[in-house]
């Protein structure tokens, strides 16, 4: 994937300069806003234009090297450059990540509160929570002390 960036929100087209009979991305409607960077949608072109934190980035399957890329604001030139391929990926992770790990708490917090009403509704299988194999040991090593404390 090939990654690039612009400070222009008025891009309406993405090029090949090597290229003119087809478009690596174009924008029909110049009134409307670009799309935000997350969540992602399928592309209906070789690239994807986006938007965060009022920075274009431009993301491209696979790229020939022969490629000139070139960004156009209503015909007119914009200043595009290649940038990190990671860099927009993890402006889609982090919040996934945050997600993941919210949704694994919420679980785990869940659970735990539905033990809590387990035990508060039996409580004396609360106090004692001693599993068969311990209760069975407890019992014979109290009955051997009787047995050896015999008369």
């Amino acid at each position: 994937m090939d990654c690039f960036t612009s400070a222009d929100p008025n891009v309406t087209l993405l090029y090949d300069n090597n290229n003119d009979n087809e478009n690596l991305w174009m924008r029909n409607d110049t009134a409307a806003r670009l799309e935000p960077c997350f969540p992602l949608r399928p592309w209906q072109f070789p690239c994807s234009v986006c938007i965060h934190d009022g920075k274009v980035y431009a993301m491209c399957k696979k790229l020939a090297d022969s490629v000139r890329l070139m960004m156009e604001a209503i015909e007119k030139p914009v200043r595009v450059s290649k940038s990190d391929a990671q860099q927009p990926w993890i402006i889609v992770a982090a919040p996934l990540i945050v997600i993941v790990i919210v949704i694994v708490m919420a679980v785990l917090l869940y659970c735990k509160n539905q033990q809590q009403a387990r035990n508060n509704n039996n409580p004396e299988k609360a106090m004692l929570s001693v599993t068969p194999a311990e209760e069975n040991h407890t019992v014979l090593s109290c009955c051997a002390d009787g047995i050896n404390d015999g008369p």
